[in-house]
């Protein structure tokens, strides 16, 4: 039947012929591009599949982990022959790439910092350096204030610091002398009290302000580990920090003597900001202590949902601690009430840049 379709209407083989050829040609073509072009990734991508390697690797060499305090680089190559990746021109094809992953041991915290350099076409950026360009340092309005340590301070109203962290929207407080970037998440995570034991100079239980024995040191201690705070996967870009635990009083110049401080807790993965903080990141000339109301003028950290409570306590009896209102200014109150937490973490200063220019509608993204 075909047969005779064809001696009546010989036109028709040529088009099959031709259609069939067609097919043939564009397989042809997709098994070339597949061979040339297949398993080519970003730069970004590929930055993160050398990350997870390394993580994976040290799994399984927890032995060749740097001690305390120190780094160790791990070479490309290594994962090459370990195969958890391939060579670097089977994911870019033709280049002159080089990557390798410093992991450091920030107090048991380990810290996994990928370096891709492909010369003039891509080369890995710290995110500390993508703020730092974004923003210039200033000595009047909003902007980045350098203080005597070398540390760099965001303070006033309209301030481009948003970053988004682990599916997180935060806000960016400083970044320190080594390049570590302190961030606090944009709102409240956890409710606790600042203290909720018995006092015995009260004959009650509006709790003790001694921020050592406190359940809001606590509190924030338990999301050290939490998924749903920051998840394990994220938990590397962070590094423990010491947090100022000092007492004041509603009437202590806290601008003034703004960074002075002589009691501190260590190597705390999760922390609060002081009333210190608060009162500093205002621009307002009547904002030096904690009882001026002008504090929540021109202060980016004002005009969130919850109040949430500060480090600092009332130096001036033992029940009450400070703590930011929802409305933006900073308030006292004995220790037993219940009160939203806004954690603060650091960041890696080899945490890198993916994306963002601070923005609330397009905050930093770090990988």
């Amino acid at each position: 039947m075909i047969r005779d379709l064809f001696e009546e209407k010989p036109y028709l083989k040529k088009i099959i012929l031709f259609v069939l050829a067609g097919i043939v040609v564009i397989i042809i073509i997709i098994i070339i591009f597949s061979v040339i072009f297949g398993g080519k990734i970003e730069y970004g991508e590929l930055e993160t599949k050398i990350q997870e390697a390394a993580i994976t690797y040290y799994d399984t060499n927890k032995e060749s982990l740097p001690s305390e305090g120190n780094s160790v680089v791990l070479q490309y190559n290594t994962l090459e022959e370990a195969k958890l990746l391939k060579s670097l021109d089977k994911y870019l094809g033709d280049n002159n790439c080089s990557a390798n992953v410093t992991v450091k041991n920030n107090g048991g915290f380990y810290n996994y910092s990928t370096k891709l350099d492909c010369g003039n076409d891509y080369q890995t950026k710290e995110i500390y350096t993508k703020i730092l360009s974004d923003n210039k340092e200033v000595t009047s309005g909003d902007g980045l204030y350098l203080q005597n340590d070398g540390s760099k301070v965001f303070r006033g109203e309209k301030i481009n610091n948003y970053l988004e962290f682990d599916s997180k929207i935060w806000r960016i407080i400083k970044i320190d002398n080594d390049n570590s970037i302190k961030i606090m998440l944009n709102e409240g995570f956890v409710t606790t009290s600042y203290d909720n034991r018995y006092n015995t100079s009260q004959n009650s239980n509006y709790g003790k302000n001694d921020y050592m024995i406190s359940r809001l040191k606590e509190a924030l201690e338990s999301l050290q580990n939490d998924d749903e705070f920051i998840t394990k996967n994220n938990r590397f870009n962070l590094v423990p920090k010491s947090y100022c635990i000092d007492k004041k009083s509603e009437k202590d110049d806290l601008k003034t003597n703004f960074g002075n401080c002589t009691n501190f807790i260590e190597n705390q993965l999760v922390g609060a900001l002081t009333a210190d903080e608060f009162v500093y990141t205002s621009l307002d000339s009547n904002c030096l202590s904690i009882s001026n109301k002008e504090c929540q003028n021109y202060n980016y950290l004002t005009g969130r949902e919850n109040s949430w409570w500060t480090l600092t306590a009332n130096k001036d009896n033992t029940y009450q601690a400070f703590y930011v209102s929802s409305y933006g200014s900073v308030e006292t109150a004995n220790c037993s009430t219940e009160i939203k937490a806004n954690p603060v973490v650091y960041l890696s200063g080899s945490s890198i840049y993916k994306e963002g220019s601070g923005t609330f509608d397009d905050p930093y993204v770090i990988k």
